[in-house]
Order: structure tokens, then C-alpha cells, then sequence
């Protein structure tokens, strides 16, 4: 599924290149470096994440790793290895495959997970209507990457217990996840008829809406864009309904503020700044009355007692600051979520950090964005989100011309999460500017292993590919670029330079 990007912009990098002849002559060679060096600009890093997150509930992009609330190691592992060997519980098989899962250890979770779903399987015979057995079937198919029988399981959960909530979150999740927005429908309005009073009906709801309406925009350009268009009718009525039921109104509110958002920042995309530095976001008359109106919600949800997750509300509070260009406000906002939440929602303070960083980009101060990143890093205990870290902080270091410190801070993210694609993306990119085309070759290969569908590897394999001259191979991923997005700047300037 293509990443969605909140924002780009452009930043001039003037560099001074040593002049080489391989393959390609050296007049070329200089401006194939200058689009390498480019890969490196800090806005490729920027973003604004729009979460939805309590104590109870955790609303996040699909695309977006969740932070496990038991956070993995090798030393975790051994206790639920000693606990297996006293108990010999299938549970513990299941938590153990599950961490190597998280610690990107695949082969030894695929050995756990499957004598898990053997035993369980055994056991199924004896009680083939125990929903319980059903779902852990059902989560360690789709861990394993079996998104069919994960949903045949859900279904199989379904037909026996028609309106078994973890089932209808499960195929609300798997239709969502593979486009299948239709199929994702039929069970999220179920959750809404049948549980009118929890949250998760409404936010699933939202995420499949906004993904569906996502996905209609590939192919369009700047000039067939006609805009995005939201019915958040089911919202309104639901926190007219449930009035009295704070984690409803905390949730709908939540959810019109993340449908406003990006159907105020998706345009952007077809008109992106030139610079980010001092950029403000265009808002419309009836956006900056929604804004207002939110923005006084959440304040009358900070004064009543009946709201205790405090951190959410600033954390929104955060997100309207951001979007009325008030920068220091929203960096003010995110700081007070992060101090109330403290360690209860690792996911949260990830956001916070990351959102903190970029209003500082919008600033222009690169170093207290930098420092937020690396606040990150050592305040957020899941290895994906430091690997993360570790590659937005490489890139900063790059585009400060400090290529062995964005080596280093690369190579580390890999030792945290082996599976972290971007990192082999950037280690590619960097030792195509050191003329080290072999071994760049080797870590788009690695790249493709893990992520072959990716748009930061297509632009590494034309570089590549033009690098070693091979324009067939290189007009073949521009063309790939532009059926996916019709106005990619660097496809077009690259077939422009490169490929006349």
C-alpha cells in the first residue's frame, strides 16, 4: 500500500562534485549526483501524524507500525521460555513466536507460531465453537502473513457468534488492509448498529473512509483534482446520541478533526512549496470556523472531570495549531501531551516527537527538530520506532554533508529492526555518491527482498541504473513512477535529463 504523504517541499542543495568517468561521461556522473544528493533533502523525513489514542483506544495509519504495550527482548523471551518449559501452555508458544516476530527474528517466530497453531488445532477438535481458540488461530495467520485464512477464520468466529466484537474488528482490519473497502463496510456498520456506544465502530469507519477516498487518488494531477469530499454525517449523529458518553465525544471529534485535516493538506500535495521554511497552510473560511469550533471542544473537554485522558485532548490541541500556521503553539501542545501521558502510550509520545520535529522544520530550525528525533530515540523503547529514528536522524546528517555519521546512524537501524527497507534505500544512496556501485547494487537487492514494491527503491534503481547505463532498466522504473503518481517531479526531471 503507497505510504501517504502529508506534505513535500523543496530545498536547494548547492554541492560541489568530483568529476568521474564511469560508464556515463562526467558532466552526467555531476548531475546523477546532484539527484542522489537530493534523496537526502530533511522535508523526505517531514510529516505530521494525525493519531487517535487513549488509554482504551489506538487510532493510527494502517501503514504505521503500533508499539506493543510489552515491549520485546531476548531476555522477555526467556522468561516465556521458562514459563513453557513449567507450563507447557500453547499461550507462551504464541508470545514467543509473536516477540521473535517484533525483534525481526522471522524464522524462529515462524517455528513458534506454527507448533502454536498445531496445538491449538488439536485442541479445536475437541471444541470446534470455542471462539477463543478460532481468534488466536485467526491472529497467527495473519502475523504469518496469511491475510486469507485470517479471514476465513474471522468469518468462521462470525458464524457461530454472529456479533463477536474482536471477530468484526478483525475483518474490519483485513478488508481495510487489502482495499477491499466494500467487504470492510458490511462489518464496521455491524459494529456500529450492535455497539453504538464504542468508539471502535466510528474509527474504523473513519480509517476505511479515508483510505478508500486515498486510494481514488492515484493517477490524478493538479488538474483533474477536484478536491476531497467527506460525509461525516454519521459522526455528528453519533455525538448528538451519546451526549453523556465522554470516550464518544473524545472519539467523533477526533475523527472530523482527522478527515478536516487531510482534506486540507492532500491538496498541497498537487502544488507542494518550494520551501517548507515559513510555509503556512492555505485554510478556507469554513476551515478555520471548523478549526475554531474544535479547538473550543477540546478546551470545554480539558475543564470537565469527565475527560481523564488529558493527553489526547493537547495532543488535537496540537494538530489545529499546526494547521492556523500557530507552530510554537503545537509545539507547546504536543510537549503537554507528552508530560501527562508520560509511559502509558508509547505509540503517543512517538507521534508527539515526530510532530514536534517537523514544526520545527516549518520554522527552519533543523537543530531542535534533530533533537526531538533523538528525544524520541531515547524516551520510546520499541526497536521499530528507534530504527525509524535512527534513519530520520541519517538522513539530517547527510544533508549536513556528514556522510559517515548518516552510515553509522543507518547500519544501527538495521541492528534494531533487520527489516527496515529505507535503510538499505539510504545506504544504496550513499554509496552511489561514493562511486561504490557494487555495493549500492547489494543493498537495493536487500531493499527489494523486503519491500519490492516501493517508491524510494524505484528511485534508487534509476539512479542506479543510469549510474551503471542502463537507460532500458532506468526508463522502465520512471515509467513505473509515473503510473503511480502522473506528476512525480523526479521521474519527469529525470526522464527529461536523462532519458530524451
Amino acid at each position: 500500500m503507497e505510504e501517504l504523504r502529508y506534505f513535500s517541499g523543496k530545498i536547494i542543495i548547492l554541492i560541489l562534485f568530483i568529476l568521474a568517468t564511469v560508464v556515463i561521461n562526467g558532466q552526467d556522473r555531476e548531475l546523477l549526483k546532484q539527484y542522489t544528493w537530493k534523496q537526502f533533502d530533511i522535508t523526505s523525513i517531514c510529516q505530521i501524524t494525525v493519531d487517535y489514542q487513549t488509554d482504551n483506544f489506538s487510532f493510527l495509519p494502517v501503514n504505521k507500525k503500533e508499539s506493543s504495550g510489552d515491549i520485546p527482548s531476548l531476555r522477555k523471551i526467556n522468561k516465556l521460555k521458562d514459563s513453557l518449559r513449567i507450563t507447557d501452555d500453547i499461550y507462551y508458544l504464541k508470545e514467543i513466536g509473536l516477540m521473535y516476530f517484533a525483534l525481526n527474528k522471522k524464522d524462529s517466530g515462524r517455528f513458534y507460531l506454527y507448533e502454536a497453531e498445531n496445538r491449538y488445532w488439536d485442541k479445536l477438535k475437541n471444541n470446534p465453537k470455542d471462539s477463543s481458540l478460532l481468534q488466536d488461530i485467526c491472529m497467527i495467520n495473519y502475523s504469518l502473513g496469511n491475510i486469507q485464512q485470517a479471514m476465513d477464520f474471522a468469518d468462521s468466529i462470525l458464524k457461530i457468534y454472529p456479533f463477536n466484537l474482536n471477530a468484526l474488528n478483525i475483518n474490519i482490519l483485513l478488508h481495510t488492509f487489502t482495499g477491499d473497502f466494500e467487504g470492510a463496510r458490511t462489518y464496521y456498520e455491524k459494529v456500529i448498529e450492535h455497539f453504538p456506544e464504542n468508539p471502535l465502530g466510528y474509527l474504523q469507519k473513519t480509517n476505511a473512509i479515508l483510505l478508500e477516498e486515498t486510494y481514488k487518488l492515484a493517477g490524478k494531477t493538479k488538474e483533474n483534482f477536484t478536491g476531497i469530499h467527506y460525509d461525516i454525517s454519521f459522526l455528528q449523529e453519533a455525538a448528538e446520541i451519546y451526549a453523556c458518553c465522554p470516550e464518544i465525544q473524545m472519539a467523533t471529534l477526533s475523527c472530523k478533526l482527522l478527515l478536516l485535516f487531510y482534506g486540507i493538506t492532500i491538496p498541497i500535495g498537487f502544488d507542494p512549496p518550494e520551501s517548507m521554511k515559513n510555509f503556512k497552510i492555505p485554510l478556507t473560511k469554513n476551515d478555520s470556523l471548523e478549526l475554531a469550533s474544535y479547538e473550543k471542544q477540546y478546551f470545554n473537554m480539558i475543564e470537565d472531570s469527565a475527560y481523564i485522558n488529558h493527553y489526547t485532548l493537547y495532543y488535537s490541541l496540537g494538530i489545529i495549531n499546526f494547521l492556523k500556521g500557530n507552530y510554537f503553539n503545537a509545539i507547546a501542545c504536543f510537549e503537554k501531551s507528552i508530560e501527562l501521558c508520560g509511559s502509558r502510550n508509547e505509540g503517543s509520545i512517538s507521534s508527539c516527537y515526530d510532530n514536534i520535529s517537523t514544526c520545527y522544520l516549518y520554522l527552519g530550525d533543523t537543530l531542535n527538530a534533530k533533537n526531538n528525533i533523538e528525544m524520541k530515540i531515547k524516551n520510546v523503547n520499541s526497536s521499530s520506532v528507534k530504527a525509524t529514528g535512527y534513519i530520520q536522524i541519517g538522513t539530517y546528517e547527510v544533508s549536513e554533508k556528514h556522510l559517515r555519521r548518516g552510515y553509522k546512524c543507518f547500519k544501527k537501524a538495521l541492528e534494531l529492526d533487520s527489516n527496515a527497507y529505507k535503510a538499505y534505500v539510504d545506504l544504496a544512496n550513499l554509496q552511489m555518491l561514493k562511486n561504490n556501485l557494487d555495493l549500492a547494487q547489494e543493498y537495493i537487492d536487500k531493499c527489494y527482498s523486503i519491500k519490492p514494491d516501493c517508491l524510494e527503491l524505484y528511485k534508487s534503481f534509476i539512479l542506479l541504473s543510469l549510474f551503471q547505463g542502463d537507460t532500458e532498466m532506468a526508463e522502465y522504473f520512471v515509467n513505473r513512477c509515473l503510473s503511480n503518481d502522473p506528476e512525480d517531479t523526479f521521474a519527469q526531471d529525470i526522464k527529461r535529463d536523462f532519458l530524451k
